[in-house]
């Protein structure tokens, strides 16, 4: 690290004179240095991953190794918050290595010879998944020889080829494999729109795409002056909603006032046509008021694109509203959507400081429907670092086990299946504040906070790192 940083901090300040020779020289040095320094990770992953937590005869729990290969169920749960990385990712990540450091060694000693960068590796180990360790050896033999000079595209193929050749079953295993981890998954891309990945059977792609690029075709034809590109976007969108029925609710988040009445999103719901929204108090001590710039004016709660007197609002004065789970979306479009026959609206009450949900204890052990809606919409997705599965198809999770830990949103958070089991496993332990801040620490003692969805934006990046 001391001589990369040396180096680093000569390539900004030195006023000596590198040709274009040496310039390209320093640029792959920097990449051999970084491609070894990958391997060193790959290695000490592997083995991390290897070890798993059995319990012992007098009720404690302690590591076993199992061998670089073996991979314990939440070995990523510890990799991933410590590399920034999701919980797809980290998962992705500790199953490469462990493969790559038991069964693809030669690709792994070209890694650390700073030949092969680790994308490259790990196409070539995903490309080899279902190989043993005999017929991995022969198509190492086969394409690493090129591959510091060849794409990851090229490798990819150049690895199909060899597999068909040295062991056809495995080639035939790869592909029903591939095909049973279809699936579709969407991301955000850039501010205003979502990233789809699709993936599907060959044959069923290529009937997908043929329709779709029809549909865009036509439009074109019609003299639309989308692009084709648009048209296809357009197209499949289309095709889609023509196959479903979409209802919308619009939540409406507002900052408590001790003036008002104290309420639940669960408690403020309106029914049929948006803007028809019933309050109700739920005995809550009053808040502390907020300033008066945060203070709705007497005249009441309006529609996205109105002010809350009723007014329309130009819409290019219209704010960005992010949406969890989403991104960011137009407020006339958010307007446009509210204003729509059969929209379901839902007034929401925050913390004019956090801007997270208000709520009341409840003293079963199964949170009532409301409370369970007020949490989900509160926390957006699972609450582990990273983790994306929205709160709707999670487990509603108490902090502290209940009864010692009370049935409030303060000691309830959402958590999907496979991170509710991983907060019992030994070594693990979440907090979460009255503010519904949630901190986690690792079995290696590493730290991370989660935060519930900031409904009114008030929060500062500061405070969420």
């Amino acid at each position: 690290m001391r001589l990369v940083q040396e180096e680093f901090q000569d390539s900004r300040t030195s006023d000596v004179w590198l040709s274009d020779q040496e310039l390209a020289e320093r640029v792959e040095a920097a990449q051999r240095i970084m491609n070894a320094a990958a391997a060193v990770q790959v290695q000490r992953i592997a083995q991390y991953a290897a070890r798993e937590d059995v319990p012992n005869e007098d009720g404690t729990w302690g590591h076993q190794d199992r061998g670089v290969g073996h991979v314990a169920a939440f070995a990523s749960g510890v990799v991933g918050p410590r590399l920034g990385l999701s919980p797809a990712a980290a998962d992705g990540k500790v199953g490469v290595a462990a493969r790559m450091a038991s069964v693809m060694v030669p690709t792994l000693h070209a890694m650390a010879a700073g030949d092969l960068d680790e994308w490259r590796a790990a196409v070539l180990t995903r490309e080899l998944a279902d190989a043993d360790l005999e017929t991995a050896a022969a198509v190492q033999e086969v394409v690493l020889p090129g591959a510091p000079t060849q794409t990851a595209a090229q490798i990819r193929a150049r690895a199909r080829r060899a597999l068909a050749q040295t062991d056809p079953a495995a080639l035939i295993e790869r592909v029903r494999r591939s095909r049973d981890e279809r699936g579709l998954w969407r991301r955000p891309g850039q501010p205003g729109v979502s990233e789809w990945l699709a993936v599907l059977p060959n044959e069923t792609s290529a009937a997908c795409w043929a329709a779709v690029d029809e549909l865009a075709r036509r439009y074109r034809a019609d003299g639309d002056a989308r692009t084709l590109d648009q048209s296809r976007a357009d197209a499949m969108a289309d095709l889609v909603l023509g196959h479903a029925t979409v209802t919308t609710t619009v939540t409406f988040a507002v900052p408590a006032v001790s003036a008002g009445l104290p309420v639940s999103a669960a408690s403020c719901e309106g029914g049929g046509q948006a803007g028809s929204l019933a309050v109700s108090p739920l005995g809550l001590p009053a808040p502390e008021p907020p300033p008066p710039e945060r203070l709705p004016p007497a005249g009441g709660f309006g529609l996205p694109g109105c002010d809350l007197a009723g007014n329309p609002v130009p819409a290019d004065a219209l704010p960005v509203i992010e949406v969890p789970g989403v991104g960011e979306v137009p407020g006339e479009v958010v307007r446009q959507i509210a204003g729509a026959f059969g929209t379901r609206a839902v007034l929401a009450l925050c913390d004019w400081q956090s801007g997270a949900l208000a709520t009341e204890t409840c003293q079963a052990y199964r949170p009532p429907a409301w409370l369970e809606r007020l949490v989900t919409t509160r926390d957006g997705t699972c609450r582990f670092f990273g983790c994306t599965v929205p709160a709707a198809r999670c487990d509603i999770d108490h902090v502290r086990p209940w009864p010692h830990g009370p049935t409030d949103k303060a000691n309830l958070m959402c958590l999907c299946r496979h991170h509710h089991r991983l907060k019992q496993q030994p070594g693990w332990a979440v907090h979460m504040t009255p503010d519904d801040v949630a901190t986690w620490t690792t079995p290696v003692g590493d730290q991370f906070t989660t935060w519930p969805v900031d409904h009114l934006g008030t929060r500062s990046l500061a405070a969420t790192g």
